[in-house]
């Protein structure tokens, strides 16, 4: 590698220069504070080990010595911007920022132990399964650093073994005489619909508040999911594509919900942007105090659980359940885990009774 190193003062003192070419483009990297030329001389080495694993990499000169923290806020999220929902965005943001003690270290210098000590220093701040959430998207980012940006040739945070949770995890739902108890107990009419709403389609509470009426056939007796409601990629409020491709979806309109949705639509004045309940999403924590106060510990969500669990139980096919939800199988059977085991055992008894003799 062709090189040459210089000094000029700055800030009263001695900045070392280096001179290099990679690719026949010259680059440059520097090191200032010292107070002699000699000093300066003393760390040419440690600099041109610095820009020969910069030219072995590839990585932009500009880039080499980047810290965890600004690559992450200032590169890569700005790079996907257009990529992120608005969620998901924030949630990288807060979890980056919880790796506070290794944030400020060049990307290229962090170490296997350095990211276990950080993760380890969450326990006991958070439950294991953000613990965990947390360090898949600190994967992200190395991966990232990685592939497009070469600052380094592995990922350190691969290696960090995941906490496991040893909490037994119950689903929060109602049983059908409870739901029923719950419509009733509820007298805002608007939130009474969309508990109506969640418990016969099992739709999440943003699928909800961007439901129109242009998505309801009430011929053909079907709910059409096409788009969600809430904070979009720019920090705006409004329609925005639904959660993932599995969340399109024809839904089955039952008889009592479409009587409900046509008192409805008699009964008030059609929002401008055609949403049935224009005004839900302003009042979730309203949805949910409602809930709760009919059995404390539940809210809006639960109804969708109440809604899986229920037709899981009646049809004991998890295909069926994923497809009406808008989840993958994969995503049913670990969530709804008890219920899946009491069809894998009913389906042990059937095994036996045919091929058992």
């Amino acid at each position: 590698m062709e090189y040459h190193f210089s000094t000029r003062e700055k800030n009263g003192g001695i900045c070392l220069i280096l001179s290099y070419k990679v690719n026949r483009k010259w680059r440059q990297k520097s090191r200032q504070g010292f107070k002699t030329k000699k000093e300066a001389r003393a760390a040419q080495d440690d600099l041109l080990d610095a820009a020969r694993k910069d030219a072995e990499s590839g990585a932009s000169p500009e880039l080499a010595d980047i810290s965890l923290g600004d690559f992450a806020f200032n590169v890569m999220m700005r790079d996907k911007k257009h990529s992120l929902e608005y969620g998901t965005a924030q949630f990288y943001k807060r979890a980056i920022k919880r790796f506070s003690s290794i944030l400020d270290k060049p990307v290229r210098d962090i170490t296997e132990a350095e990211i276990v000590n950080a993760y380890n220093a969450l326990d006991g701040q958070m439950v294991v399964t953000t613990m965990n959430s947390y360090l898949t998207v600190l994967q992200s980012v190395f991966n990232y650093a990685m592939h497009p940006y070469s600052l380094r040739k592995d990922n350190p945070a691969m290696g960090v073994i995941r906490k496991r949770d040893k909490r037994e995890r119950k689903i929060k739902a109602f049983t059908k005489s409870e739901a029923d108890g719950l419509v009733e107990s509820i007298r805002n009419p608007s939130i009474r619909l969309c508990v109506l709403i969640a418990l016969n389609t099992g739709m999440r509470f943003s699928e909800i508040g961007g439901l129109t009426w242009k998505d309801i056939d009430f011929f053909n007796r079907t709910i059409t999911v096409n788009k969600q409601w809430g904070k979009r990629q720019d920090g705006t409020t409004g329609f925005k594509v639904p959660k993932s491709k599995n969340s399109y979806r024809t839904l089955h309109l039952t008889a009592g919900l479409s009587a409900e949705l046509l008192k409805w639509k008699d009964s008030r004045p059609i929002s401008i942007d055609g949403r049935i309940l224009p005004t839900i999403t302003n009042c979730h924590h309203e949805v949910n105090k409602a809930i709760s106060s009919f059995k404390p510990g539940m809210h809006i969500h639960s109804l969708r659980h109440t809604f899986a669990t229920l037709l899981l139980s009646e049809t004991q096919d998890i295909n069926l359940v994923a497809a009406v939800l808008g989840d993958t199988p994969a995503t049913v059977s670990r969530v709804y885990v008890h219920y899946t085991q009491d069809i894998r055992k009913k389906a042990n008894d059937y095994i036996d009774a045919i091929f058992g003799s």
